[in-house]
Parts: C-alpha cells; structure tokens; sequence
C-alpha cells in the first residue's frame, strides 16, 4: 500500500518536475540568447557578424534534429533531455574557461555558440515529446499541459515576441518612447505565444506516441531555423538599412506572410475545430 501510495505521488509529480527543468532551461537559454550576440557586438562592433552567428547557430539544430529524433524514441526523452542538457551547460563554461586563457575573438564565440546549438534542439526536443507522458501520469489534460509547458518555457525566456508579433514589430521599429516600445514588446510576446500554442498542440494531438521524438525533432528544425535565420536577416537588414527600416520591414513581413499562408493552407485555419 506504501509503495502504491508512493508511486502514485511520484506520478502525480512528473508534469511539475518536467516544467521545473522546462523553467530552468528557459532562463538559461535566455540569458545565452541575450548574452552571447552582445559579446559579439562588444568585440566586433559589427551588426552583421552578430547576424552571421545567429545564421550559423541553425544550422546544427537543421542536421542534428531529424538524428535526435530516432534518438530520443529509442533510448528514452528523460535521458536525452538531460544529457543535453549537461552538455550544454559545458559549452556555455567554455566561454568562462576561454576569456582567461585567450582573447575571444569572433571566431571563438561562434565556435562555442554552435557547440551548445548542436545539444539544446535534443533537450527541447525531448521534453516537448514528454508532455503527453507527463500529463497523463499527472491526470491532466493534453492540450493544457502543453499550454502551462510553453507558459514555463516563455517565463523562463522573460527572465533570463502571430499578426499580433507583426504589427508590434512595426510599432517597434517606429516608435521613440519606451513607454510604447515596453507595451509592445507585451504584446508581441503574447501575440508568439498564442502560435506556438496553437502550433505545438497540433503536434501534441496529431503525432502518434511512438513516433512522437521524430517529429517533434522535425518541428524544432524548422522552428529554431526560422528563429536563427531571422536573426541573420535582422542583423543583415540593420548593417544594410539600418535598425528602423530592418524592423519595420521585418513586421511587414510578418504579416504578408500571415495573410498568404491563411490563403494557401486553410485547413491549418480549421484545424482545432476538429482535434479531439
């Protein structure tokens, strides 16, 4: 009875435990995020080489995910995940051992950003393909699992922004109060989270369980190209145009985007209205 209460207790737990790691993660890539380009633009004062790492930071996350996703459905998502994770803290002391011993130029920081790019798709990976483990053991519903996953993941990114992103992108780029810029920037994550909501419970409800890994890999090719790619484009646009028009353009953009893929896929439109 001890044991059965015990076990009981341990499952009941497993959703939290996954969001403490989830929350840990998400504060730790932030301030990565936030760091490590503004090293580059320290050392180098050059928005296009802070771009450039952003692109070449994608690309193990496009070779490595589809291999991690055979991973993470044969070995087990709780050892991948923290493997990973393991690892890429390692690459991140690489820049504390680095600066003693020598200068960090830009092709040092670049070296150890990748390294620590070809492990964090597999811990994110992994966890998202916990999600519906974890709440079933924990007697919750799938697609409110995966909403307070993202909400975690997303407070974790705050401490440490989709028509809704685009427009703020535009006010952003416009704007010389920082009153306005801060609602904005509000809005602009609220806006990003409600897309990768919608976006990561089709996945969650679509995918059958043991194949889950692999396309969650996929997913995460795509989505961290896209989040690293852009970033080149943003460095790119603002050492060619320059901060305001890059953002206004990129806001535009958005929003083409939006209004064409609701015309070309509109069955991604309707979607919810049929998942379970």
């Amino acid at each position: 009875m001890i044991k059965t209460a015990e076990k009981f207790a341990i499952n009941k737990a497993a959703f939290p435990f996954l969001q403490v790691t989830n929350a840990a993660s998400g504060i730790s890539n932030g301030v990565v995020m936030i760091t490590v380009p503004w090293l580059v633009l320290e050392r180098t004062g050059s928005p296009a080489q802070a771009g450039l790492l952003a692109a070449l930071v994608s690309l193990p996350g496009i070779f490595v995910s589809p291999v991690i996703g055979g991973l993470i459905d044969r070995v087990g998502r709780r050892a991948v995940s923290a493997l990973s994770d393991i690892f890429s803290c390692a690459s991140v002391l690489l820049f504390v051992v680095g600066e003693p011993v020598t200068e960090l130029n830009f092709i040092f920081i670049a070296s150890f950003a990748v390294l620590g790019a070809v492990f964090d798709p597999a811990g994110y990976t992994a966890r998202k393909a916990l999600i519906p483990n974890a709440a079933e053991s924990s007697g919750m519903a799938v697609d409110k699992a995966n909403g307070r996953h993202e909400g975690f993941f997303a407070i974790g990114w705050m401490l440490g922004g989709v028509a809704l992103f685009g427009v703020g992108t535009i006010v952003l780029g416009s704007t010389t109060s920082f009153v306005v810029a801060l609602v904005v920037l509000f809005l602009m994550g609220a806006g990003d989270m409600i897309s990768v909501y919608v976006r990561h419970l089709l996945v969650q409800y679509e995918t059958p369980d043991e194949i889950r890994g692999r396309v969650s890999a996929v997913n995460s090719v795509f989505i961290g190209a896209s989040n690293e790619l852009g970033e080149f484009r943003a460095g790119s646009s603002a050492a060619l145009l320059g901060a305001v028009p890059a953002a206004v353009a990129g806001g535009l953009c958005t929003l083409a985007v939006v209004g064409l893929w609701t015309r070309l896929f509109p069955s991604l439109w309707r979607a919810l209205r049929t998942s379970p």
